[in-house]
């Protein structure tokens, strides 16, 4: 029953586990469009090989051709040789230049074509004027040459011909060519990008566990014995200056009541400690340890008493009252109680910019968001995976298709 079923059923297409490494190489000895063309492209650049042989013999044939005999003015034979010698060398580096290559694969034979082209071209242009004028007096052995050039040329066109004819063939096994590549490709892509996603992982749990560690430093660092001095020490800071504030208030209370006094004795006598109190009652207060002022203010009393001072009587009676309130117990105890203030003032104010507790607890803050902001991104990453196998099984249709073998590829990142 095998036997019949081998002789009458339909043959199963062979199978072959080719490893993605060496399929390319594996191609090249499967399809036969490949094999027929380097058996073609071997056969055209033997024959360009053997045409450039005799080309070359022809030249030494030529470069010997004499003209001495020839009915012509001699200045003509010496520039009929000149042409000949410069025409025979550069046909001598053509001939090398059109050598083949010894590889026979379709790329290469493409660009052969493509350089042969061009060296045919450039040496008709600069060879054109050396032929014509040769061949005034040399003939035939010009002319076998340019046959044999002919004949290069008709043989490189047909395997130019033949390429264009297997384009669409040829395109489809570099189709295929660039789906393996690109499957080679996309498998290094997942293999970063599975290391990639397995670092997302990582980084992900060391932020966070740096989360955790900031979150628990800001907890004790608001419950810390810094922050808790800090405000006590920011409500004291409050108090004092409103205190010193009612002090500062009241010296200047104090002497706005006789300032108009104080100014017309010191435009009589003019002192300078008058001058400070006019011009900063508690700055010269402060300055005025001996209480010096409660003399002055008395000397001025008894001036205004005496009528010495002129002051209008509408306002005789509080000026008096406000020199009287400038005694010296008043103003000891005013004095002391507004320097001390400003003293406190100035611990308290010290204490509170040196106390860095804030500025701890927002830079770990601000630390804290980057950190946030950090997990979200690297959450909110998205890593793309290819179908390797769909890419897979689309290149072994291409090649079952192709060689009607049926391959299957083998990788392990393809198991």
């Amino acid at each position: 029953m095998n036997f019949l079923k081998n002789i009458f059923g339909k043959k199963e297409p062979d199978v072959e586990f080719v490893d993605l490494d060496e399929l390319d190489a594996w191609l090249v000895n499967r399809v036969d469009i490949l094999k027929n063309l380097k058996i073609k492209i071997k056969e055209c650049y033997d024959e360009v090989r053997t045409l450039m042989e005799e080309t070359e013999k022809k030249l030494d044939v030529l470069s010997t051709v004499s003209v001495e005999e020839e009915q012509v003015p001699e200045k003509l034979k010496q520039i009929v040789k000149g042409n000949r010698d410069i025409y025979v060398q550069g046909c001598s580096i053509l001939l090398r230049k059109l050598a083949p290559p010894v590889i026979t694969d379709y790329k290469t034979a493409e660009e052969y074509i493509e350089k042969f082209k061009e060296e045919i071209n450039s040496f008709n242009k600069k060879g054109a004027r050396n032929f014509s004028i040769a061949q005034n007096l040399i003939g035939k052995e010009l002319v076998s040459i340019v046959d044999s050039l002919k004949e290069m040329i008709f043989i490189v066109k047909n395997l130019k011909k033949r390429l264009e004819e297997d384009k669409p063939k040829l395109q489809e096994y570099e189709d295929v060519l660039t789906k393996i590549g690109g499957l080679r490709k996309d498998i290094l892509s997942c293999r970063e990008n599975e290391n990639y996603q397995l670092m997302m992982v990582e980084e992900v749990s060391r932020l966070k566990e740096e989360q955790e560690r900031i979150e628990s430093k800001i907890s004790k660092l608001k419950k810390s014995k810094d922050l808790l001095k800090l405000e006590n020490d920011k409500v004291n800071l409050r108090d004092i200056e409103i205190s010193k504030q009612n002090k500062f208030d009241k010296i200047i209370d104090l002497f706005s009541k006789v300032d108009k006094a104080l100014k017309k004795y010191n435009n009589l006598n003019e002192n300078e400690l008058i001058t400070a109190y006019l011009k900063s009652s508690t700055n010269a207060l402060k300055q005025d340890r001996d209480l010096q002022i409660v003399e002055t203010a008395r000397k001025i009393k008894t001036m205004i008493d005496d009528r010495k001072l002129d002051i209008s009587d509408d306002k005789r009676v509080r000026i008096l009252e406000g020199l009287t309130k400038l005694d010296k117990d008043s103003l000891y105890g005013l004095r002391i109680a507004f320097i001390e203030a400003e003293k406190e003032e100035e611990v308290l104010r010290k204490r509170v910019l040196d106390n860095k507790i804030l500025e701890d607890i927002k830079e770990e803050e601000m630390r804290l968001k980057e950190i946030k902001d950090e997990i979200k991104k690297e959450k909110n990453k998205e890593i793309e995976f290819v179908d390797l196998e769909k890419e897979k099984i689309e290149i072994q249709t291409d090649i079952l298709r192709m060689t009607g073998t049926e391959v299957k590829i083998e990788n392990e990142a393809l198991d």
